[in-house]
């Protein structure tokens, strides 16, 4: 996407891709209607020439020639004209486009920038609740050693009452040793067996 959007905007603008189809007909037409009316002036010089009775004169040329570059100016001004106004549609239509282009990339940024926090947020949220349950976990673990350390010390205690009548005092510690026996143990016990 940051390609795509880099290549759009540092491409030339392809202008001629938003000009208008029709303004070579526009012009056609126009350039009709200007010869149309040329040859109306034109007809209505040499009626003037015929009335003075001079056509076919040097003078009518002369009138011919300036009524025709008159309105040959005029032509080319008109599509002139024309030509500039569809190039200055066409571009700017073009701008507004990249503009847009730009913009929607703009917003594709954002809605991608969006998307990447949201799944920070459920992680974290779920990073939380892990944290939470685990904690709960212990603490019924921690709950259930102390039940059992209750259950487990309850024959001990039921005799504290009873000594202390009689005057004695139990001893209140324990002590516990364990043991991992290894191969050294287990050829021991087999060779006391024999």
């Amino acid at each position: 996407a940051i390609g795509g959007t880099q290549r759009a905007m540092q491409a030339p603008l392809q202008v001629g891709a938003y000009m208008n189809p029709y303004t070579s007909a526009v012009i056609e037409r126009t350039q009709a209607d200007i010869e149309r009316q040329r040859q109306m002036a034109a007809n209505q010089l040499a009626a003037q020439a015929t009335s003075a009775r001079a056509f076919g004169g040097s003078r009518e040329g002369v009138a011919q020639g300036l009524l025709a570059g008159e309105y040959g100016r005029m032509g080319a001004d008109i599509a002139a004209q024309q030509r500039q106004t569809g190039y200055t549609s066409a571009l700017d239509a073009a701008m507004r486009d990249r503009a847009a282009r730009q913009s929607a990339a703009s917003q594709l940024g954002a809605l991608g920038r969006q998307a990447f926090q949201t799944g920070q947020d459920i992680t974290a949220a779920q990073e939380r609740q892990g944290l939470a349950q685990m904690v709960m976990n212990q603490a019924i673990i921690d709950a259930a050693k102390q039940q059992y350390a209750g259950y487990t010390g309850a024959p001990a205690a039921s005799l504290t009452a009873p000594l202390a009548a009689l005057g004695a005092v139990p001893s209140q510690s324990t002590t516990t040793s364990s043991q991992k026996p290894g191969l050294l143990n287990y050829l021991q016990v087999l060779a006391g067996m024999g």
